[in-house]
């Protein structure tokens, strides 16, 4: 059997659309238990710590840095809106057009305004998360001129030195962790409520009602599976 490399994958007919879908929530409905299971251990370790003022850094770093890398990849794979992304929104993009053109196989129900405006709040996460915008420099300096009352001068500076200073926080006020526990949980209900239109977007396609079946595999994942991400990093290097 050839296999195919390829940037896109195209959608011509109503089964390719429900394969898409069910890839789709296969990642989705991994990453979500990923999320769910890291939340509840911020929660048994808010436990730990209650009463307490300060969190090691490292250790708050540790359970921040695998809730955004979790919830970063999530708001991907719903709401990106990139040509050749995988993402919920993009689907949905693709089925309406061709509903425009004729294709009455490929209708779905609209979706409530409440999950547009999340899609559209993750999206602007997901564009976000993964640049840096120089705003985050104007807002620091606003901080430290205003907040702190150090003075413009004072700023540029402490910003302009031979002697470069970097802050290395041994501590966190556990303000943060609670922070962190808080808004996790406010994300994981959004993105359960969009994952629910995907689901209902899947038993629309079928025409019944789909159901998740996980099987606990008693055997060690290949690493033969990595070719997966190999190859599709291969197609996507490769110039149009």
């Amino acid at each position: 059997m050839e296999y195919k490399q390829m940037k896109m994958r195209p959608i011509n007919n109503k089964r390719e659309a429900i394969i898409f879908l069910n890839q789709m929530i296969v990642l989705t409905d991994k990453r979500m238990n990923c999320l769910k299971n890291a939340i509840n251990d911020v929660e048994k370790l808010l436990k730990e710590y209650e009463g307490k003022y300060k969190i090691k850094t490292t250790i708050y770093q540790a359970y921040a840095e695998r809730i955004e890398c979790l919830t970063m990849y999530i708001c991907n794979i719903l709401g990106d809106e990139t040509k050749n992304a995988v993402s919920y929104r993009q689907f949905r993009k693709i089925l309406a057009k061709k509903v425009t053109q004729g294709n009455e196989e490929f209708t779905l129900r609209p979706l409530e305004k409440e999950i547009i405006d999340l899609l559209d709040a993750m999206r602007e996460q997901r564009n976000w998360g993964h640049h840096v915008p120089q705003s985050l420099f104007a807002s620091q300096e606003n901080f430290m001129v205003n907040e702190q009352n150090g003075g413009k001068k004072l700023f540029e500076t402490f910003f302009s030195s031979d002697e470069v200073y970097i802050s290395i926080w041994e501590y966190h006020e556990i303000r943060w962790l609670i922070n962190l526990y808080e808004s996790s949980k406010i994300a994981y209900e959004s993105y359960r409520k969009v994952f629910q239109c995907m689901k209902k977007d899947y038993s629309l396609l079928i025409g019944k009602n789909m159901r998740i079946k996980r099987i606990e595999e008693p055997d060690a994942r290949p690493f033969q599976f990595s070719k997966i991400a190999e190859e599709s990093l291969k197609a996507n290097s490769k110039r149009s």
